[in-house]
Parts: C-alpha cells; sequence; structure tokens
C-alpha cells in the first residue's frame, strides 16, 4: 500500500469505527475469559470428587483431610435417624394442624431408636419412617403451651410396662435393663438366667430353640443355684440333659417330668406338691420353700411358662421369671400368682422334704 492510499484509508475510517472495533475486541477477551473460568471450574469439581474418591486428596494435600473431616463432621450432627423422626413429627404437625415440639432436654435418640427396632423387630439400621411413625403416640407424654404440644419421651421403665403384648415387654427389658441390673443381682442372688439373649435362638431345644421354648431347664437352672448358693449348674448343660432324656414335647414345651428327674443329678432334693387351695400355698409360702411353678395365660404368660418363687412377706411374693427382667423385679400379689398357676409346685431344697406322719408310720 502506497503512502497516499494509506492516508486515503485513514481519511475514510471514522474515529467511531475504531471505538466499535475495540469494543468488539473487549467483548470477544471477556468471552473467552470466562469460558475459561467456567471450564476451571468445571475441572476443578471433577477433580475434586475423583481426587476424594481415590484418597488422593488426603495423601497429596495437607490441607484437603481436614476440610474433607469438617464436611463429615458437619453430616454427622444429624442422623439418618433423628432426619426421618423429624420428618415424622413435622408430618404430625400438619396432619392435626398444630404444632409438635420435642423437649429435647428428655429426648434421647438411643432409647427410641431401641424401642422403636424392638417393638417393630427390626434392626436398628433397618428403621424406617413407616416404624417410627407406627410408635409416635405410644412413647412420648403431651404437654400443651402456647406454641403447641411439647412432646416429652417417656422413661425406660414405663416404656416397658405400657407394651401391649408380652414378647414385646419382655425382648424390651432385656435390652433397656440388661442382666447386670443391680436390682434384679441382689433379688436373684446373681444366678438370674435369661431367655431374651438372642444368641439362644440358635441354641437347639427340642423341636424348637431355648429362646423360645427354653423355660423349663432355665428356671431349674436358676431354682437349683440359688437353694445351692453357688453356680452348680448352667443353662447349657440342663438343655443338654433335657434333650438327650427326652423331656421335651414337641409343639408343647418341657415336660413337667423334667422338674422331677434333674435335681438329683446336682445333689438338690425336689418335692412335688399339689396345692389346689389357696391356704395350702400360703402354708408352702410361709415355710420359705423356693418352688418353681407352671404359669397358665395371664400376667406371665399367653399359654405355658415356668418361673421361680423365692420368698414371700406380707402377702407378696418375689419370682424370677426367665423371660421378662421387669416382671423379675416386682413383686406379685400372692393370689395372683396362685390362681394364674398351674396348681403345681416342685419345692428345690438342699435337705430331703420331710417325711409326712403318715408316711413315717411303720407297718
Amino acid at each position: 500500500m502506497t503512502k497516499d492510499t494509506q492516508t486515503e484509508v485513514m481519511e475514510n475510517t471514522s474515529i467511531g469505527d475504531v471505538n466499535e472495533l475495540k469494543n468488539e475486541l473487549r467483548s470477544f477477551e471477556k468471552r473467552i475469559i470466562t469460558i475459561l473460568l467456567v471450564f476451571l471450574a468445571v475441572f476443578s469439581v471433577a477433580f475434586f470428587a475423583i481426587a476424594s474418591g481415590t484418597g488422593l486428596l488426603s495423601e497429596g494435600f495437607g490441607f484437603s483431610k481436614s476440610v474433607r473431616d469438617a464436611f463429615s463432621e458437619k453430616e454427622k450432627t444429624v442422623s439418618k435417624f433423628r432426619v426421618a423422626f423429624n420428618t415424622v413429627i413435622e408430618d404430625k404437625s400438619s396432619q392435626e394442624d398444630v404444632k409438635f415440639i420435642v423437649d429435647e432436654n428428655y429426648f434421647d435418640e438411643e432409647v427410641l431408636k431401641t424401642y422403636v427396632s424392638t417393638v417393630c423387630a427390626v434392626k436398628k439400621s433397618k428403621i424406617q419412617y413407616k416404624h417410627i411413625e407406627s410408635c409416635i403416640d405410644k412413647v412420648f407424654l403431651k404437654r400443651k403451651s402456647k406454641d403447641g404440644v411439647v412432646l416429652i419421651l417417656k422413661d425406660e421403665e414405663t416404656l416397658i410396662m405400657e407394651c401391649e403384648k408380652s414378647w414385646q415387654l419382655c425382648a424390651l427389658d432385656y435390652a433397656f435393663l440388661g442382666t447386670s441390673d443391680e436390682r434384679l443381682t441382689e433379688k436373684s442372688k446373681g444366678f438370674y438366667v435369661s431367655q431374651n439373649d438372642a444368641a439362644l435362638e440358635k441354641v437347639s431345644y427340642g423341636t424348637s430353640n431355648v429362646k423360645r421354648s427354653g423355660c423349663g431347664p432355665a428356671a431349674l437352672t436358676m431354682a437349683i443355684n440359688y437353694v445351692k448358693g453357688s453356680p452348680v449348674v448352667t443353662l447349657d448343660e440342663v438343655v443338654k440333659w433335657a434333650d438327650q432324656n427326652d423331656m421335651y414335647e414337641p409343639n408343647e414345651g418341657t415336660k413337667w417330668e423334667l422338674m422331677n428327674a434333674y435335681p438329683s443329678q446336682k445333689s438338690v432334693y425336689v418335692e412335688e406338691v399339689i396345692a389346689s387351695e389357696y391356704d395350702e400355698f400360703v402354708d408352702l409360702l410361709e415355710d420359705g420353700k423356693v418352688m418353681i411353678t407352671s404359669m397358665s395365660a395371664g400376667h406371665f404368660t399367653d399359654g405355658g411358662h415356668f418361673i421361680v418363687i423365692t420368698s414371700a412377706s406380707d402377702g407378696m411374693v418375689s419370682v424370677l421369671d426367665s423371660s421378662s427382667i421387669m416382671r423379675s423385679l416386682k413383686d406379685w400379689d400372692s393370689y395372683t400368682v396362685f390362681d394364674e398357676s398351674n396348681k403345681y409346685f416342685w419345692v428345690i431344697s438342699t435337705t430331703p422334704p420331710v417325711e409326712s406322719s403318715d408316711d413315717s408310720q411303720e407297718e
């Protein structure tokens, strides 16, 4: 281009055209920068995700592990159970058109989880919204306030005693109280045996298992150790002996014959007494006898069940019930126990039974 031509072009190019060109260049530069920033952000997110999954961050960069742990701790502050529980409360508030407020001073997540999992017969890790929803009206006391209805979690013993089904009560008191309860240790002299240990479900007994049907061997184990004052026999020993000697009736349970047959294996005496009248039962109690009895449907069972009667005072009796810690801690009205029994009592003692005057007379 000649000098004259350049001069002609410059003369024909206005200042406005130059400015427009500059603006277009700036706009193009901004678009390029924006694209680069978006690309960098996407790349960073992808890299962070991959590196976190492979452990690269925790190993390659000092700051990343603390950041990741901080996120983890934040996630842990609200458990999956509490999220589900909060959802149930929110839904309940919406459905009943009232504000339900949980009193955190009395709320214990572990207690509530134990109750729900036990009553609904599911593992704690498997608790779902429907399980919590089915229990929500049973586990809280309700108190009206200006802000709504305050929910106060009931104490463990109240939750146990209010169980609608016997098996729920038995499972729940074992879960809440456990066999190490000091009151239970004192009442049983340390010889309490529970059928609610989950492991006993795998211990066969006749055509069943010890957890479901082992009340007979459990009662014998407790009674013998109680009168001997030392652990001379285990539940496993009694169960094996009963199995070997055909002491289990299929679909029925322990044969009553076991109560008469086994004690001699441990140098303990047994006397079978039929007390058809309440006064006869009272006489046994006043003599301080330790007895095993078979219970019919009532407070102790829905069918048949063996318990141990250890002592009596002022019309009340103490019992050891292998199915329930709570029932073992409670003192029972003597007439209630007699009335619900099958009227057969096996007196367990370290001394031989006293012969009646008729039996001691010589021919």
